[in-house]
C-alpha cells in the first residue's frame, strides 16, 4: 500500500512529528511555542524576510552577467585578429618588426669634450638620419613581405567565382571535390569514399570556404592595423629622440659647446 504522508499531532501537552520510515519526534508544547515565536520574529527581520528572494535575484544577476560575458567573448573571437589562426602568427611577427622601428636612434650624441661647429653638427646628424632611414626601409620591407604573403594566401583561398546561387556553389564544391579525389586516387590509389564521408567532406569544404571569405573581408582592417602600428612606433621614436636632445640641452653643466662663425 501507499505510505502515509508526513503528519503532526498537536495535543494539550505537546507536538508529535510522524514521518514514514523515521522514528517519531516528540516536543513539549511550551518548547514548540517558543521556537514558533522565535521563527515568526526572525522572519519579520528584513534580512531573513528577503533572503530567499535576494539569493535568487543575485544568482539570476550572476547568470546574466556570465551570459553577456560569453556573448562578448564570442563576438570578439569573430573579429579579434589574435584569435584567428590565419592572422595570429603574422600579427606577432609584424608587431616585432614594427617595434624594431622604435629602437633605432635618430640622434647622435656628440662627444662632450669636443667643440662642434653648427654645420659640423648638422652634418653628423644628417649622416645618422640617412643610416637610420635605411634601417627603417629594411624594417618596412620585412613588414610588407609578411603582409603580402598573408594577403596572397587569404586571397587564394577565397578566390572563388560568383556564388550568388546555391547551384553555382554546389558546382564549385563538386569541381573541387573531383579534383581532390582525382589527386588522391593518383597518389595513393584509395578506394571510393562512402556517401557519408563525401557529405562530411563537402560540409567541411563549405565551412572552410565561408571562413576564407570572412577572413578575406577582414584584410582591409588588418592592413590598416599594421599601418597604425608602424606609424605609432615611428612617432614614438621621434618623440624619444626629441626628449633625449631636450634632456641633453637642459643639463646644468656645460657639456656641449657650439662654435658659431
Amino acid at each position: 500500500g501507499e505510505q502515509e504522508p508526513e503528519a503532526f499531532v498537536i495535543s494539550a501537552t505537546g507536538v508529535v512529528h510522524m514521518a514514514p520510515g523515521a522514528p517519531s519526534e516528540v516536543m513539549q508544547l511550551s518548547e514548540w511555542m517558543r521556537e514558533s515565536t522565535l521563527f515568526n520574529v526572525l522572519t519579520r527581520i528584513k534580512f531573513f524576510k528577503h533572503y530567499l528572494i535576494g539569493k535568487a535575484f543575485t544568482q539570476w544577476q550572476r547568470n546574466v552577467r556570465f551570459k553577456m560575458y560569453n556573448l562578448t567573448r564570442k563576438k570578439l573571437c569573430k573579429t579579434f585578429f589574435v584569435s584567428k589562426h590565419t592572422f595570429a602568427r603574422t600579427l606577432m611577427d609584424l608587431h616585432r618588426h614594427s617595434y624594431d622601428l622604435s629602437t633605432y636612434s635618430m640622434l647622435t650624441v656628440p662627444d662632450t669634450k669636443v667643440e662642434y661647429l653648427i654645420d659640423k653638427f648638422k652634418e653628423v646628424q644628417q649622416q645618422q638620419r640617412t643610416a637610420v632611414t635605411q634601417e627603417f626601409s629594411g624594417g618596412m620591407d620585412k613588414m610588407e613581405t609578411k603582409l603580402l604573403k598573408l594577403c596572397d594566401s587569404v586571397t587564394q583561398r577565397a578566390n572563388v567565382p560568383d556564388l550568388t546561387t546555391m547551384e553555382s556553389l554546389e558546382q564549385y564544391l563538386l569541381a573541387n571535390a573531383s579534383v581532390t579525389n582525382g589527386n588522391d586516387r593518383s597518389k595513393a590509389g584509395k578506394k571510393m569514399k562512402s556517401m557519408v564521408e563525401a557529405q562530411q567532406e563537402q560540409r567541411e569544404r563549405m565551412r572552410q570556404l565561408k571562413r576564407a571569405m570572412v577572413e578575406h573581408d577582414m584584410l582591409g582592417d588588418f592592413i590598416r592595423l599594421v599601418d597604425y602600428m608602424a606609424a605609432e612606433h615611428l612617432f614614438k621614436n621621434c618623440v624619444m629622440t626629441i626628449r633625449m636632445l631636450l634632456e641633453l640641452l637642459k643639463r646644468q653643466e656645460k657639456l656641449i659647446t657650439f662654435q658659431i662663425t
